[in-house]
C-alpha cells in the first residue's frame, strides 16, 4: 500500500502500524530526498502542514505527540567550512550557485572556460546566510567551464562540466 501521494506540488504521507513500534530519541522513521527542479533553496521551501490532517504521533498509551521536521542537507551542505557549490553538474542549460556568506554585501560570479577565458560575469548585493544564484550556460561551450565567487577577499572556485 502507498502511504503518499503528490498533488499541486504537495507531497502527503502518512504511516501507522497496529503493532507498538519502539522509538527512541534521534530514531529516523522515515527520510525523503528531495531535488529542486527550480531555483531556491529546499530548506526554505519545505514545512509540515496542517491543512487535511494535523501532523501528530500517538505514544503506545494513545497520547498525542507534535511532529516535528529536521532538514539536512546531504553532500552539499553549506556552512562556513563549505560556502560553495554548483548543481547540477554536468549541465546542460542552466546551474544554480550554492553559497553561504558570513556577512552581506557584494559577491561577484566569474565563469571561465579552461582555457581562462571570460565566459559570464555578475555582481550582486546579497545578505548574510544561504544563498543561490541560477545561471544560464546553454550559450557557454562544451567541457570544463570554471565556477568563481568572491566576496569580502575570498574567492572559491568549482569546476563544472558542460555537454550538449
Amino acid at each position: 500500500q502507498e502511504n503518499y501521494s503528490v498533488k499541486d506540488g504537495k507531497i502527503r504521507i502518512s504511516w501507522s502500524s497496529i503493532e507498538v513500534t519502539h522509538i527512541s530519541p534521534g530514531d529516523i522513521l522515515f527520510s525523503i530526498e528531495l531535488k529542486s527542479s527550480s531555483g531556491g533553496l529546499l530548506s526554505q521551501r519545505i514545512s509540515i502542514a496542517d491543512q487535511l490532517l494535523k501532523p501528530e504521533v500517538y505514544t503506545k498509551n494513545l497520547e498525542v505527540v507534535g511532529m516535528h521536521l529536521i532538514i539536512k542537507n546531504t553532500g552539499n551542505e553549506l556552512s562556513e567550512r563549505n560556502i560553495f557549490y554548483v548543481d547540477p553538474n554536468p549541465a546542460k542549460s542552466t546551474i544554480n550557485l550554492h553559497f553561504y556568506l558570513k556577512d552581506e554585501g557584494l559577491v561577484e560570479f566569474h565563469c571561465f572556460d579552461f582555457t581562462g577565458r571570460l565566459l559570464s560575469a555578475m555582481v550582486k548585493n546579497y545578505s548574510k546566510g544561504e544563498q543561490m544564484e541560477e545561471i544560464k550556460v546553454d550559450g557557454f561551450p562544451s567541457g570544463i567551464i570554471f565556477c568563481q565567487i568572491l566576496h569580502n577577499g575570498i574567492t572559491s572556485v568549482k569546476m563544472l562540466i558542460k555537454t550538449e
